[in-house]
């Protein structure tokens, strides 16, 4: 089998507003400074290290949300998203592929009066089996105050395994 990743979708990660790449074989990008070259792999590199060490080391490493968010609209970003695509499972093909999701969406607290942020995330993994997708979903909460997790509540998990046709 000859695993491959076959295209990134990228939502206001730093100046990446609304980006679809498609790679082949090889993927060479060519443009002017400031083109957003960088932040594509930029935006890889925090897709791999989201895998091998989780979500929250991974912004953290970053500087957080703000860091890595979208900074040139009137308004504040308040979602972050990542789709991949590729050949990972034996029944995918460049036909039907594995798709791997990742949102992750800020809002402030909703009395005024704190300083803290909630932080959602939704995960996403769908793979290609024959003809039911299985699809495998992870949702959580966290709740920061200044930037860092907030020393008064904790972080809640839901996980939903579902399939489909």
């Amino acid at each position: 089998m000859n695993h491959r990743t076959l295209g990134l979708t990228v939502r206001n990660f730093r100046t990446l507003t609304d980006t679809k790449l498609l790679f082949g074989p090889l993927t060479v990008m060519v443009g002017p400074d400031t083109a957003g070259k960088s932040n594509v792999l930029h935006a890889l590199e925090f897709l791999g290290d989201v895998t091998r060490k989780g979500i929250e080391p991974a912004l953290q490493e970053r500087g957080g949300f703000d860091a890595l968010a979208f900074r040139g609209g009137r308004n504040p970003v308040s979602k972050i998203s990542f789709g991949v695509e590729g050949v990972w499972s034996d029944f995918a093909s460049e036909e039907a592929p594995d798709r791997y999701e990742l949102s992750i969406s800020r809002r402030r607290h909703p009395e005024p009066r704190h300083r803290e942020h909630m932080l959602f995330r939704q995960e996403i993994a769908i793979c290609s089996c024959g003809n039911v997708a299985a699809t495998r979903a992870r949702d959580s909460v966290d709740v920061f105050w200044h930037g860092r997790p907030s020393p008064f509540l904790g972080s809640s998990w839901m996980e939903t395994e579902r399939s489909g046709g």
